[in-house]
């Protein structure tokens, strides 16, 4: 790892979540969808939480379609404490968050580790309050994309299309 003091910002940081850990592993691709800048309004990423989930689930276009056009039920856009969220399960998941940072692997540009900390989510009853807490997402970016022998996926495509 790279010994280079991180700068550590704050962020809107935008991620997939679910109930079940199998649900996050179908969607194979990264858990982090966006980090955006916290000067962006909650309104603002209200309105963009449901692009974000109708362009990055497998979806049909008929499913596609039904998402954007039709009347969602209530629970579908939802304000929970600090965060905003979007879809069933899996959703997406908007929170501003702090200490945000990078760290890189010198030997592979395709490994990075995402750090950050969480604010404490506060509830009218002390026992659901959750404290703050160190997160982190450690990707391999080439085994998430191409599989483990650096192939398929995108670049099996365009071999398919020559």
């Amino acid at each position: 790892m790279r010994s280079q003091k991180p700068r550590k910002r704050t962020a809107w940081l935008i991620t997939w979540e679910s109930s079940r850990r199998d649900y996050l592993a179908d969607l194979n691709r990264p858990r982090v969808v966006a980090i955006l800048k916290p000067q962006i309004s909650s309104s603002t990423i209200r309105q963009l939480l449901p692009v974000l989930f109708i362009s990055e689930s497998k979806l049909t276009f008929s499913e596609k379609i039904a998402y954007s056009f039709f009347r969602r039920h209530v629970r579908w856009l939802r304000d929970d404490l600090r965060r905003i969220c979007c879809g069933d399960n899996p959703w997406l998941e908007a929170r501003l968050v702090k200490e945000l940072y990078v760290e890189t692997y010198p030997d592979t540009s395709c490994r990075e580790k995402l750090h950050w900390t969480e604010h404490p989510r506060h509830s009218l009853t002390p026992s659901d309050t959750d404290p703050e807490r160190h997160c982190l997402e450690d990707t391999k970016f080439d085994m998430l994309w191409y599989g483990r022998g650096g192939k398929g996926g995108m670049q099996q495509m365009l071999t398919d299309l020559h």
